[in-house]
């Protein structure tokens, strides 16, 4: 027969193993929009001045060569222009202005001190002049520019200084090597990636690329 059951209970057994893990639950709601970060800050704007390749170049002895062929050493037609500060940079050449009636300037020759080459992602301004002439350069080379809108020293007289491709406009004349005053007729803007060249020159820093004045920046 069965005996009584006892009031006391046993001892507490060992834990068992872990049972297998269970299955991934379904993913939680998605978060709100996080706030806005604080602004950057404003990148310098690089130095891209530079022409498309094919460009020519006037030589010293009155050929043209493409921008990408020309070598150290070679000379290049150049003028010196009177009253003009001496420098490669913008500081420099870029606060120079005179009028028509005081532009003075000789030919003469300068010497290539260095090829550059480079990729460049901005796209390139093409101008189109009176003569038939073509400009396609980056956005910030300086050209000699007699201004149509721009005055000299708070005068009615028009002002000759260096603008930048992007600053130009219809209307605007570029200095030639032959001399004369070429009117801008139309400006296009380009967009992709370009392989662009520039030279420096000494001892006048500047040269004729596509038959207008360039600094050589």
């Amino acid at each position: 027969p069965v005996g009584p059951a006892s009031n006391v209970a046993g001892p507490q057994g060992n834990v068992g193993p872990a049972g297998p893990k269970g299955p991934k639950g379904p993913a939680g709601p998605q978060g709100g929009i996080g706030n806005v970060g604080p602004q950057g800050s404003k990148g310098q704007k690089g130095e891209s001045g530079c022409f498309v390749g094919g460009s020519q170049v006037l030589m010293s002895d009155g050929q043209y060569k493409d921008i990408q062929s020309v070598d150290l050493s070679e000379t290049v037609k150049s003028i010196n222009i009177q009253g003009m500060p001496d420098g490669d940079s913008a500081q420099y050449y870029m606060n120079w202005e005179t009028c028509l009636e005081d532009f003075t300037y000789e030919f003469t020759t300068s010497t290539v001190k260095n090829v550059r080459k480079r990729i460049w992602l901005g796209g390139y301004w093409k101008v189109d002049l009176a003569s038939g002439g073509k400009i396609q350069a980056t956005r910030d080379h300086p050209m000699l520019t007699l201004c149509k809108d721009w005055y000299y020293n708070n005068t009615d007289k028009q002002k000759i200084c260096w603008k930048y491709v992007e600053q130009l406009v219809e209307g605007d004349k570029i200095f030639t090597s032959s001399g004369i005053w070429d009117e801008i007729t139309s400006i296009q803007v380009t967009t992709g990636t370009i392989v662009v060249y520039n030279l420096n020159v000494e001892e006048e820093d500047v040269f004729f690329a596509s038959n207008y004045l360039a600094h050589n920046k």
